[in-house]
């Protein structure tokens, strides 16, 4: 008897359900250009989200408020992209005592980074001569003539005390003395019309009509509508569908029928076996 029972016993503990959780997941954000993708999704609490920035020229700061608490509300700022590090992105672990069931909305702001402008300095002109700039951005005039010097000077109408000049020497592959730059500080170059002027031997060879305009603050850019759900344990099989049309479940269902033939008949196999082995025992005393 003590036999039987024991195989009851693993049989039953081999039967038992296992039960399983939902595990976090990764869900990517990929902000382009003109667009976030994707822009409205159903997350799960325990889930990480990553903001991936593929631009170059701008860096993007995504803010996701939480109205339960706000200590808990995030902001994070995305560098521009960089194929060497991941200061080009932002994650955020939807920490489940933190964030709660609920519907939010991520809002993501782009700040356009200062840029270089090159002025080509070459025999008779410059190029271009004509240019829109902003405040907080930098320019280069790049001096690609072998003989002769260039000196650059630019007026500061509101401070003299901030005109500029700088003189380029001949062209040379080795160093960059044969280049200027000048960097438009926005506490010294306000937003208006200037023009600069550009000599050689002290003739003056062209001018560069520039245009200054004011450095804005970044500006909402896009949102991301987030659904958070509870994370819920449970112990059936996950719903998909198979290439050939059918609920993978239905599969499942009679795979788990499959087995509970199985088992019945090596429980009666078990009962077969044993019997037998008790009944032949008691014969071989009886002898």
């Amino acid at each position: 008897m003590k036999y039987l029972t024991a195989l009851v016993l693993v049989i039953t503990i081999l039967m038992a359900p296992v039960a399983s959780a939902h595990g976090a997941n990764t869900f990517q954000f990929i902000m382009r250009n003109g667009s976030i993708q994707p822009d409205d999704v159903q997350v799960t609490e325990n889930d990480s989200l990553i903001f991936n920035n593929v631009v170059m020229a701008s860096e993007r700061t995504i803010e996701l408020q939480n109205p339960n608490n706000s200590n808990h509300s995030w902001s994070c700022t995305a560098q521009p992209y960089n194929s060497t590090g991941n200061d080009d992105e932002c994650q955020l672990w939807l920490d489940p005592l933190n964030w709660s069931a609920g519907n939010y909305q991520a809002l993501v702001y782009s700040d356009p980074n200062p840029s270089i402008v090159q002025f080509i300095m070459r025999d008779g002109e410059v190029q271009p001569d004509v240019a829109q700039v902003t405040e907080n951005d930098s320019l280069i005039f790049a001096n690609v003539v072998m003989d002769s010097e260039r000196t650059i000077e630019l007026q500061n109408p509101n401070n003299s005390n901030h005109s500029w000049s700088c003189t380029a020497q001949p062209y040379n592959s080795t160093g960059n003395d044969d280049e200027c730059q000048l960097w438009l500080d926005p506490l010294n170059w306000s937003a208006g019309n200037y023009q600069a002027f550009v000599y050689s031997n002290g003739s003056t060879i062209g001018t560069v009509n520039l245009t200054i305009v004011l450095d804005t603050p970044p500006y909402l850019w896009q949102t991301v509508n987030l659904t958070i759900i509870l994370d819920t344990h449970n112990e059936t099989t996950p719903n998909f569908v198979l290439p050939s049309g059918n609920d993978g479940n239905e599969d499942s269902k009679i795979s788990i029928d499959n087995m509970t033939f199985f088992w019945i008949g090596l429980v009666l196999f078990g009962l077969v076996a044993i019997s037998r082995t008790l009944k032949k025992g008691r014969l071989i005393g009886d002898k």
